[in-house]
C-alpha cells in the first residue's frame, strides 16, 4: 500500500491547509493509501522565550524525520 504523509497544522486548527488536510482525511484517498498525518501547528504558548521556540522546531524537525523512516 501506497504510504502518503501530510504535512501541515491538523484540524481543528483554523485556515486553508487545516482544512483541506481534514478533508483529505475524511476522504476516499484514506480508504486507498496508508494516510499518515503530521502535525506542524503551533505547539508553544504565546509570549514563550526564544529558546522554547528553538527547542519546539528541533523537536518537531526530529519526529518529521522520524515519521519519514530517517531513524532506520
Amino acid at each position: 500500500m501506497i504510504r502518503v504523509v501530510m504535512t501541515g497544522p491538523l484540524p481543528p486548527a483554523i485556515g486553508g491547509m487545516a482544512t483541506v488536510i481534514g478533508d483529505l482525511a475524511q476522504s476516499s484517498l484514506a480508504d486507498r493509501v496508508r494516510l499518515e498525518l503530521f502535525d506542524t501547528g503551533k505547539q508553544t504558548a504565546d509570549g514563550r522565550a526564544w529558546w522554547q521556540g528553538i527547542q519546539a522546531r528541533l523537536s518537531l524537525m526530529m519526529r518529521w524525520w522520524h515519521r519519514l523512516g530517517g531513524a532506520d
